[in-house]
């Protein structure tokens, strides 16, 4: 983007705030694309395609800290002129963005969200302990690997996943596999494949079910479907529906009595509101995770601190 003046390039003054629309107040309201995946996916698609795309055949060798602070310096700085962006992965992400801005412009507050969601993606892969965890992932995702290098990495992921006692679904999902799946349909901004970003079609279903079709489903599958139920409860917890959570965490846990993640979620989700709760969980989390040696110490620790700091405040 130059332009001639006095015998001179001269870089145009442009920034990505230029390809964005003003906030409204409904749209402020908006505090996560969670559950709204399906509105945004043409943005999300754009990152996260050109993330997998730089990984796979650009540098190999990058890591998802890497990935981190580029997007962390784009939302810091994305009303800033483009040429102040100088490294090759923050250029690309932002290229992509361009092309989907120009097709369709969202506002400032969702554009944010859209770089926000994403780095909340890249925190979920965190628990197999890869530095590359995310781009390795997010490759595969967007169907960049060969059919060996696929085969390869979903043997590794199944075999670590089963390490952390997840289900055959919950690894599905987490490799967004199902049979009614079809990445190459779920995005029409052209120039790139796209996908049903962070959701299988299970949790597409999920997202459009009503409170009650929710609660019961996931009273039914409540320890196969981790991802939802951590969803929901935060859902229920933004309400202040909190009567609600304590009566799915006691039918959940009567049913499922070695559920670590839903002690640990009570937990968290009732530290400020209800310390003898949050203590009672989180002693229970540590009593199952002290058994598993599989949880990294870092782990146990925290879990420890938690319950020293709620005991102060008893």
């Amino acid at each position: 983007m130059v332009s001639e003046e006095n015998n001179e390039t001269v870089e145009e003054r442009i920034s990505l705030s230029e390809y964005l629309i003003p906030d409204t107040p409904e749209i402020l309201e908006i505090e996560s694309l969670e559950c709204r995946e399906p509105e945004y996916i043409m943005y999300l698609g754009a990152v996260e395609y050109s993330i997998a795309l730089y990984y796979y055949e650009g540098d190999r060798k990058i890591e998802d800290k890497d990935v981190i602070l580029a997007l962390e310096n784009i939302k810091l700085n994305y009303e800033l002129d483009l040429s102040f962006f100088s490294r090759d992965l923050e250029i690309q992400i932002i290229n992509y963005l361009i092309g989907a801005l120009s097709e369709k412009p969202i506002t400032h507050h969702e554009f944010r969200l859209v770089i926000d969601y994403v780095l909340w993606v890249i925190e979920k892969r965190t628990w197999m302990e890869d530095k590359q965890a995310y781009v390795k992932w997010i490759a595969y995702v967007m169907g960049l690997y060969s059919e060996v290098e696929s085969i390869k990495y979903e043997t590794d992921f199944k075999r670590l996943a089963e390490k952390r006692g997840m289900s055959e679904e919950d690894i599905d999902l987490l490799l967004l596999k199902g049979e009614d799946d079809d990445f190459s349909e779920a995005m029409d901004f052209e120039g790139f494949p796209g996908e049903d970003i962070g959701k299988s079609k299970p949790e597409m279903d999920f997202a459009l079910m009503p409170d009650e079709e929710k609660y019961n489903f996931l009273l039914e599958k409540g320890q196969e479907f981790s991802g939802m139920l951590e969803f929901y409860i935060y859902e229920l917890a933004e309400n202040k529906e909190f009567e609600k959570i304590k009566e799915l965490y006691s039918k959940l846990s009567e049913k499922y009595p070695d559920f670590m993640y839903l002690h640990f979620l009570m937990g968290a989700i009732h530290i400020s509101i209800d310390p003898v709760l949050a203590k009672s969980c989180f002693e229970r989390t540590l009593e199952m995770a002290e058994k598993d040696e599989n949880v990294p110490e870092t782990i146990l620790e925290s879990l420890r601190l938690n319950i020293s700091s709620l005991e102060e405040q008893l």
